[in-house]
């Protein structure tokens, strides 16, 4: 995970602005950078869980050696004891029907980093980003309106 958040952060390193949005596997990897406290980071996102209603899409569209390199990756990082070190506007995205990831997950991140906001998306599931692309944008949209753009005047 450290590899992939490295070349995340690499590829931001010119930005004096810019926010981090990481969906599922992303997730974890703009967790990364965020940990470490970047000078440009003004805020993450994350959403994800898995839902049991969208394991098929999952599955349909990604690939038996692409979804194992990714469990072993998200299995080996562990960021729980860092999420103190994040110290931007934070908004977690959780899909109503997670049915295997469970609420512990978003809890986790909710009161491991300072001021973390949680929206939780009625009737949605893992791929919501795709699913429910406008109800997904419009989330996003309000955080950053709210709690980037007030905060930046």
């Amino acid at each position: 995970m450290e590899s992939y958040a490295d070349a995340l952060a690499a590829e931001v390193a010119d930005l004096d602005d810019y926010v981090l949005v990481g969906d599922s596997f992303g997730a974890n990897i703009a967790l990364g950078p965020a940990v470490r406290r970047p000078a440009g980071l003004r805020a993450l996102v994350m959403s994800g869980g898995f839902a049991a209603d969208s394991r098929r899409l999952f599955l349909d569209h990604t690939p038996a050696k692409t979804f194992g390199s990714r469990l072993t990756a998200a299995l080996a990082a562990d960021y729980t004891d860092r999420l103190g070190q994040v110290d931007v506007p934070t908004l977690i995205i959780t899909p109503s029907h997670d049915r295997l990831i469970g609420e512990r997950a978003a809890e986790i991140m909710r009161t491991g980093i300072p001021g973390a906001r949680e929206v939780v998306l009625d009737r949605t599931g893992h791929m919501f980003r795709f699913s429910h692309p406008a109800t997904y944008a419009a989330a996003v949209e309000t955080f950053l309106v709210n709690e980037v753009a007030h905060a930046a005047r």
